[in-house]
């Protein structure tokens, strides 16, 4: 997915401006203690289980998610499109860049609003260390604090019309009037998720591939959302694939 032009540095590079070899993931479990004793290996494996299934299915669910309401949003897609055929053109076969992912701005903003529409994580907890005083009103240290995306990504007052898909929410000009808690699809603070980079790299990499060879049609049932871990679906997502034709496109 990277070619010699890409500026990304692989984990096993030497650092060298610390001089440090920089560790991967699994080399890190492998070399970490708990109280002055090696991890065990159930704690190593659990872990593994958990990266592998918070890097893959949610990034997953996003991407169908995307994929779906670009169908039903031709005007959208066809920016989306030619923002990245402005990169491609009729070679879809390049290697995609770091560069190239960091010109997909637009691109970037579909999925921040497909987040907003659809966040992957439904609901996630918090609990107090110590007493806080919120709107005048103490809460106790102990207390677990429940945060629901589904809700607060639909509060008008940071959000206007909410039931609106639109990436132009996060362009450069509006995502400033976007407090920074105010929408944090990847969770936030010190437990806030470690690979959000990465999740929007896939996800671009595999839009950049799927738009390029295909146009996305509204075909099927609208989705029918429900809670679990994630946020999952009754009947799935429904559209069609038309191949592009590449020597006509349309302004």
């Amino acid at each position: 997915m990277e070619d010699k032009q890409s500026s990304c540095v692989h984990p096993d590079v030497d650092d060298k401006v610390s001089g440090t070899k920089r560790q991967n993931f699994l080399e890190i479990l492998l070399t970490s203690s708990i109280d002055g004793k090696p991890v065990s290996e159930d704690v190593i494996q659990d872990e593994i289980a958990t990266i592998i299934m918070t890097g893959s299915d949610t990034s997953g669910h996003t991407l169908c998610y995307a994929l779906y309401l670009l169908s039903r949003h031709p005007d959208i897609q066809q920016k989306a499109f030619l923002e990245i055929f402005s990169l491609y053109e009729t070679d879809s076969e390049r290697s995609i860049t770091m560069q190239d992912l960091s010109k997909l701005k637009y691109l970037e903003c579909v999925i921040k609003e497909t987040l907003r529409v659809y966040p992957t994580i439904p609901f996630y907890g918090r609990v107090f260390d110590e007493d806080i005083v919120a709107d005048g009103k103490i809460i106790p240290g102990g207390t677990t604090l429940i945060i629901c995306p589904i809700k607060s990504n639909e509060n008008p007052e940071y959000f206007p019309e909410p039931k609106r898909f639109n990436p132009e929410r996060f362009n450069d000009e509006n995502i400033n009037k976007i407090p920074e808690f105010a929408f944090a699809p990847f969770s936030a603070g010190p437990r806030g998720c470690i690979g959000p980079k990465f999740a929007m790299m896939e996800i671009k990499c595999a839009l950049v591939r799927i738009l390029l060879e295909y146009e996305l049609l509204p075909f099927g049932d609208p989705p029918k959302p429900f809670i679990y871990i994630s946020y999952q679906l009754e009947n799935g997502l429904h559209l069609g694939l038309k191949l592009h034709c590449h020597s006509i496109i349309t302004n």
